[in-house]
């Protein structure tokens, strides 16, 4: 399992989805493909990647991460978001070098 991105081409921007969070509640259930174009409407519509369970592991998720997710969604939902798996970006050079990651 490797981890997942949200990635804007037009912005050369990428934000961390979750890890095997986005990967049960988006990407098992078909609401994103892997290294598809994403539906952001769908993604931002899913109830259950969006509403975290309350644990101890659950709070980088619940208190950082998705809502940075959600920032970089609803800023980029009118450009071409794709859902790409950690080894696209580190395959593809130009996504290290010249693109920049948005830290939660």
């Amino acid at each position: 399992m490797n981890n997942r991105y949200f990635a804007c081409p037009a912005c050369r921007e990428y934000i961390d989805a979750g890890y095997r969070w986005a990967y049960c509640q988006l990407e098992r259930p078909g609401v994103v493909t892997e290294n598809e174009l994403v539906d952001v409407a769908k993604v931002l519509a899913c109830e259950e990647y969006w509403n975290v369970p309350a644990d101890e592991w659950a709070e980088a998720l619940i208190d950082r991460l998705l809502p940075a997710v959600r920032r970089f969604l609803e800023k980029h939902r009118d450009h071409w978001v794709f859902y790409l798996n950690e080894d696209v970006i580190w395959e593809e050079a130009s996504l290290i070098y010249n693109w920049t990651e948005i830290e939660p």
